[in-house]
């Protein structure tokens, strides 16, 4: 039996390696920019060879006694790269050899580029954008903002920031105006976020929050559903990879799901038992910066490959689940099993028997998956969902209640 809030544990053949040469313990941040790799905390490293070898990366990362400056963030574009730190925001035109400070008043603890625009987001809700990569900054705070930006994810003209205590807030003009997409049902403190494209008509946004609540948006921030409730694991960092989602936690090490967040495994083998602050992917290898033990890495098909091949994973019958939440306003998660290949059809029904709208309708090879219907369109009542395959034939009731 599928469950919507499963943590499941594998034993991996293949293990993470702990990099040489970055002799520093705390990595809050990692960021890939063309050939090389920056990992920040208590000192910077820069690596040019997939992480086999790190040098410092600091001289100019200073505070004004001349002591070095924790860096907790960077962003990049095709001339400069960014650090935000405890002193302030530095920028970099030669690639982190020689760091200037451009900004002391604003210690930046994340960043986002949308078009052109640098945005930096800091601690007591403050948010900063520079339209001149870093001469000059504007406040585009909004009032009702009050905590710490904790995140940011870009959608197309879509800034969306997380907070850690007022939820996710909205905007589509560079933070003249704002939406807050907070809602009762949904935890306030927002811990990371995530985009999924894929090739998706409408890109999903992942939002991991506080006490291993976790959600999902199929339509960019408009509905969300609950996917899991993963006490006592929390998440710190979210990175996606195709249809893959990595987490960091907690003093529980890397999480992987690839089923848009619906069931996780963990992929610790080699890994001690840590909090990891921070992921990154460069070239097919997986980074992940820990609060104790440095950075370590690990090739993607490693953990894709042995997750999807360990016969645990794969169902030994067809199963569907009761779709979560129900009763639900407007959208909601279905979930799946498929013991094989074959053409699977999901249709949801009225109560008078007459199909309403196609979930799925496509060939699928064995696994477990997810899918949402957003019924914004609908009217409050009682419907029906099918799974069909072949002589196979699966029908529970959910409830849409506005």
């Amino acid at each position: 039996m599928l469950a919507v809030a499963l943590l499941q544990r594998c034993v991996l053949n293949a293990q993470w390696v702990q990099t040489n040469g970055l002799n520093h313990e705390n990595v809050p941040s990692i960021v890939v920019r063309g050939s090389s790799i920056f990992a920040a905390g208590t000192d910077v490293f820069r690596s040019t060879d997939s992480g086999a070898n790190w040098l410092k990366a600091d001289s100019g990362l200073t505070n004004q006694l001349g002591f070095f400056a924790s860096v907790y963030t960077f962003a990049f574009n095709d001339t400069y790269i960014f650090a935000g730190s405890e002193a302030g925001i530095f920028r970099s035109t030669n690639n982190g050899s020689k760091w200037t400070s451009i900004n002391r008043a604003v210690e930046a603890s994340s960043f986002a580029f949308i078009d052109s625009a640098l945005i930096a987001g800091t601690a007591f809700g403050g948010l900063y954008l520079s339209a001149d990569n870093g001469v000059t900054w504007k406040s585009i705070r909004d009032d009702s903002m009050y905590e710490d930006v904790t995140s940011m994810a870009v959608l197309g003209s879509q800034l969306i920031v997380g907070t850690d205590g007022d939820g996710l807030f909205l905007t589509t003009d560079n933070g003249t105006s704002w939406l807050n997409t907070h809602n009762i049902h949904m935890e306030p403190n927002v811990k990371a976020l995530a985009v999924m494209t894929n090739g998706m008509q409408t890109p999903s946004l992942f939002v991991a929050g506080r006490f291993g609540f976790f959600y999902s948006s199929p339509d960019s921030g408009n509905t969300w559903t609950t996917l899991q409730t993963m006490e006592p694991y929390e998440m710190t960092s979210l990175i996606v990879y195709g249809s893959t989602l990595f987490a960091g936690t907690y003093n529980a090490g890397v999480l992987l799901s690839t089923d848009m967040g619906v069931s996780w495994n963990e992929i610790n083998t080699g890994l001690p038992g840590t909090t990891v602050l921070s992921l990154a992917i460069c070239g097919s290898t997986l980074y992940a910066g820990t609060d104790t033990s440095g950075l370590w890495r690990r090739p993607l098909a490693e953990v894709i490959s042995d997750v999807g091949n360990q016969t645990e994973q794969i169902p030994s019958q067809f199963v569907l689940e009761q779709n979560y939440p129900n009763p639900f306003n407007p959208s909601t998660t279905i979930a799946f099993a498929v013991p094989l290949k074959a053409r699977v059809t999901l249709k949801i029904f009225d109560v008078m028997g007459r199909e309403v709208a196609t979930v799925v309708s496509e060939e699928m090879p064995a696994g477990t998956y997810a899918r949402h219907w957003n019924a914004s369109n609908f009217s409050s009542g009682i419907y029906f969902y099918r799974l069909q395959t072949g002589s196979v034939s699966i029908t529970k009731k959910l409830i849409l209640l506005r």
